[in-house]
Parts: C-alpha cells; structure tokens; sequence
C-alpha cells in the first residue's frame, strides 16, 4: 500500500510541474502539494516553465515547492534572464541552496562562468549537489561571506535562508553562532582575475557591506547589480555606494515584473528587490 501511495505522490508531483501557473499557485494547491511532499520518498523533478525550465531539482517541501513550480520570486527571475547572456561571468553572493546559481549558469552557458558564494556548510552541500545534479561544470563554489573584509566574520549558521551575519538587522541574533571565512569582491576578483559582469546578491542585510568591499570593479568592471533589499539601514548604505560609484541607472523591481525608479524615501516595505545599472 505504501509503494502505490509513493507511486502516486510521485505522479502528482511531476504533473504538478505542468499545470498552469494559475491553477499551481493557488492556496489550496499548494497545500495540497505540500502534504503530498511530505509523505513522498526522494523524487528528481525538472522545471518545465519558466526562466528556468530545463532545470532539475529534488522535490521537497519549500522553498523546492516554489522553485518547481516556477513561483518562486519570478520577477527577480525575468531581470536575471534579460540581463544575463552567453560568456558572461557571474557572481552569485549568499547563493542558497543553488536557485539562482542554477539559472545563472544556464543563462551564461559553457563560455560563461558562476562564482557561487554560501558560507553556511549545510546550504553549501545542498547547492554542490544540486549542481552535480544538473551536470554543471561553470559553476565554481566559494565558501566565503561577501563583506566589506576578508578575514573571518561571525556568522549564524542555520541550514536556511536566514542564515545571516549577525548585527545586520534584518532579524534577532540568537542562532547557532560560528566564525567563517569572509572576502570582499575586490579582493576576490583581484587574486582570481575575475571581471564580472553581473553581481547577484541576497545576503540578509549584510548587502552594504558587500557593496562597501567592492567599490573598484564597481567603478571598473561596471557590473549589473541585482540586489535583495532587507533593511532601511542596508538601503541607505546600497543607494550611497552605488551612486557614488556612478551607477545612473537604479531601479526597483516591482512584484508584478515592472521597474521603477528607486527612489528611498518611497520605498517603506522590506524586503524588496533592486537593479542598478551604470
């Protein structure tokens, strides 16, 4: 009885990943989808929609759910998707479990290159596998946290997407506490000779500092910035730094797909994304 309910959460899972997005996305579907999940053994499933079809994941319960399904930020996917191309070189900063990091290769091809950085040992396993799994070989994986130094940060590992540097803000600092490798871009680019073209980051606040260690291929390389917004603090610090470094161009990603001008003080709700363009 077992085997045939596997049998048939599986099924259900890999046509879920056809069904129109309308239907997909509603509340009851995704409940339903998230019991099925739960009580469905290990299953490969490959995106059949969206910026990332092609693109194959496990199927487990979210944000697995939200990335097979193709809902998953899709705004923040379609920027990725125009503003990246064949050859170009990309680096992926607080990479997760590998989703951008995924499309990010895709988009660039075997000409191309993606620099992922995950300093949380849990995350950084998941993302190594789902790249194996996707037979990947442009994608190189760092273990550092992008910051304003390279040296060791403290940093609050907690195998999930908060995992953070702490004092950022962005939540309360109690977690499993550790010390792990940190490195600017500058500093990155210059031992490794990397000019990039674009720079995704999602780093749970820690964005300003990020941007603070990467001023010179700011100002050189001139790379497209796609940017998680977590905090006014981390918002003040982005808009400062990207102006001065003489990017014109900066824009905030709407939920519906639009860009609009990025503009502080109209901006009261966190998190949001931006694109910043010289």
């Amino acid at each position: 009885m077992r085997v045939w309910k596997q049998g048939l959460g599986r099924l259900f899972l890999r046509l879920l990943v056809n069904t129109p997005l309308q239907i997909k996305s509603s509340r009851f579907m995704r409940s339903i989808t998230k019991q099925v999940l739960r009580k469905t053994a290990f299953v490969n499933l490959q995106i059949t929609r969206s910026f990332c079809k092609g693109i194959i994941l496990p199927a487990q319960t979210d944000p697995y759910l939200l990335f097979l399904t193709g809902l998953y930020e899709r705004p923040v996917q379609r920027v990725v998707a125009q503003k990246s191309a064949i050859g170009m070189i990309a680096l992926n900063c607080g990479a997760h479990v590998g989703f951008f990091t995924l499309l990010l290769a895709k988009r660039v091809g075997k000409k191309g290159r993606v620099f992922a950085f995950e300093p949380d040992p849990t995350l950084r396993s998941i993302l190594q596998r789902n790249i194996q799994l996707n037979s990947l070989n442009n994608v190189t994986v760092l273990p550092y946290a992008v910051s304003d130094r390279t040296g060791t940060v403290p940093f609050i590992a907690e195998g999930k997407s908060t995992s953070r540097m702490p004092g950022m803000g962005r939540r309360d600092d109690e977690g499993p506490l550790t010390t792990v490798e940190s490195i600017t871009v500058d500093d990155f680019c210059a031992r490794n000779n990397v000019t990039p073209d674009l720079i995704k980051m999602d780093i749970e606040g820690a964005e300003g500092l990020a941007l603070a260690g990467a001023k010179k291929v700011l100002t050189t390389a001139r790379p497209v910035i796609i940017c998680e917004i977590h905090t006014l603090k981390a918002a003040q610090q982005v808009h400062s730094i990207l102006t001065e470094c003489g990017y014109s161009k900066l824009s905030l990603i709407t939920k519906t797909g639009r860009k609009k001008p990025w503009r502080l003080q109209a901006n009261v709700a966190f998190t949001y994304h931006i694109l910043a363009e010289p």
